[in-house]
This record gives C-alpha cells, structure tokens and sequence, in this order.
C-alpha cells in the first residue's frame, strides 16, 4: 500500500479512535478488533479475513509514531488540495502533478513540497537517450501468523499495471513482520530497452491470539493458580501446529518467571527455536466463602516477610 493511499483511507475510522487517541488507547483498540476478526477465531469467514487485513493496515500505520505523523500530514495536505483535483496521481509515472499551479507553486518548487511528505521527490522529464531501469515498485501483503511460520504462496497485483496482471510470491517459513521480498524484474518498465524495475514486497504479519515471537522463540503467557504456583503442577500447553505439551511447573514458582520448552518454537533458516512460557499468576477478582477463608488460614500461619530487605535501605 503506497502512501498515496492514505488519501482514501481513514485509519482512525477503521480502529473506532479519535485522531487524538492516546498510544495506549490505540493498541488496546487494535488488540481488541485483531482478536475480534482474527482467521484462526473466524474460519471460512471472508469479511472477517478482510477487516482483520484493514485492522493490521491501520495499525501498521498509527502505530508509529513517525509513520503517524507523516499519515497525517498527508491527510491535512490531502485534504486541502481535493477540491484542486488530486495532485499526486502522477506521482509515479514522473510527470507534474495536476493542478500544481492551483497550489502556487511552480516547477521543482511543488515537487520539493510533495516530497517532504511522500519520503521523496517527483522525478521529471529526463534528457538521457541511453537505457535506462525502471522504477521500483513497493507494496505490501498481509498474512496471519500461522503463514508466517509455515510459509505460503500468494498471487498479488503489481501497483500500477493492469488488475488481471498478477505475479506469484513465495513467502519463506519463518519470516518477520516488515520483512522485504525482493521479485526482480516485477517493477516498472524500463525506458529506451532499459532493464525493468523490480517489485519490493512488503510483508505484514498479524497477530495470534495468544502467541508472540521474539527471535526464532515463540512466546506464551501462562495463567497458573496460586496453588499450582506455590505446590507446582503439571499442566498442558499450546503449540502452534494444533497439538500440546506437558509443562512440568516446579514448586515456589513466581509470577514473571520464563520456562522453557525447546523445540518447539519457529524453524526458520535451518535453526529451530523453542517455546518461552511465561508464567502469570491467576488472582480471583472474587472468593468464594471457602476460598477466602483458606486464604486467610494461609495469611494468619505466614511469620516470614517477604520485604524486609527492603526496610533500612
């Protein structure tokens, strides 16, 4: 998706938020729609498949804060010129906007001004005879998670060239978010028998349910009872094929604290990664009689306390 795009699409709208959202209102609304139209909570469900790809597109975007800046810059900028025509629709062909002197502005003057909020100039008219490369073209995919371990192959349409003209991309297991791929000789046409251009994609990767990734290491938050922290446990786990795993959770164990379960993370490369579980204590928002009276047996048998390192400091 090209950052003459943003024109049309209002990403605030898309994630429900005010242009004023705080950073952490914006991901808490993103994390709710992602779960909400993930593919894995809505299979078969083609309108599910396209908000969650519209959700991602949106918070790839504001969720940056330089990315968000220069989206709303352009929408200001945008915004303001609509009524001149769009002066950015030749952008990629390298020829004057329209209605450039609508704006004031004459020759490399308005492709300067454009520039500042597109990344980059507008290319003129060239006076070289020789062969010259065609452009590049950038766009982007989005693939769920699951695809992004596995590996998939997706047919796309080139930005620019005709919707029927698609090209074939292999996405390799195991690659990351924002990760490039490049397809030589995709791009734009080349000028006086140049070489043609290639196509860079983009590859954007939504969020799992509950899984993460740091690495080649997939990450699990594990909700434990306080009984299972204090006596241990075994308890079964996730993995990303579908399948599970026994989980042995030694005594004493504290929230916060990382198991390991090897082999079970991203292979990517000839390396294998494992799974990190994090562990989190389940506290009960509400006791039963029982629990709160065993909880408070527990409270008037405690002596030790656990700051006194901290009295003195």
């Amino acid at each position: 998706m090209s950052q003459q795009d943003w024109l049309e699409k209002d990403f605030y709208k898309i994630l429900g938020v005010s242009e004023s959202v705080s950073d952490k209102e914006l991901t808490k609304a993103y994390r709710k729609l992602a779960r909400k139209f993930h593919p894995d909570a809505n299979p078969n469900n083609s309108r599910a498949e396209a908000k969650f790809k519209d959700v991602s597109r949106a918070y790839d975007v504001l969720g940056d804060a330089k990315t968000r800046r220069e989206y709303d810059e352009v929408r200001k900028y945008g915004a303001g010129a609509s009524r001149f025509g769009n002066p950015f629709k030749h952008q990629q062909q390298g020829g004057r906007p329209a209605g450039a002197s609508n704006f004031g502005f004459n020759g490399p003057d308005f492709s300067e001004f454009v520039g500042d909020i597109f990344g980059g100039g507008f290319r003129g008219a060239s006076n070289q005879t020789g062969p010259q490369k065609g452009e590049n073209i950038q766009t982007e995919i989005f693939i769920t998670f699951n695809d992004s371990i596995s590996g998939t192959m997706m047919s796309i349409s080139v930005p620019g060239k005709l919707a029927s003209s698609k090209v074939k991309v292999r996405i390799p297991p195991g690659v990351r978010n924002g990760q490039k791929i490049r397809l030589k000789g995709q791009g734009g046409p080349g000028l006086n028998r140049g070489q043609p251009g290639d196509l860079l994609v983009i590859v954007k990767v939504g969020a799992h349910a509950f899984f993460g990734r740091s690495g080649n290491n997939l990450t699990l938050e594990l909700p434990v009872t306080i009984a299972e922290a204090a006596f241990g446990a075994k308890v079964k786990v996730p993995t990303l094929d579908g399948g599970s795993v026994t989980l042995k959770i030694p005594a004493a164990t504290n929230a916060g604290k990382v198991l390991r379960v090897r082999g079970k993370g991203i292979k990517a490369q000839n390396e294998q990664g494992d799974l990190m579980v994090t562990i989190r204590v389940d506290i009960p928002e509400v006791l039963s009689s029982e629990q709160a009276d065993a909880l408070q047996a527990y409270a008037d048998a405690t002596f030790d306390n656990p700051r006194a390192f901290l009295e003195g400091a």
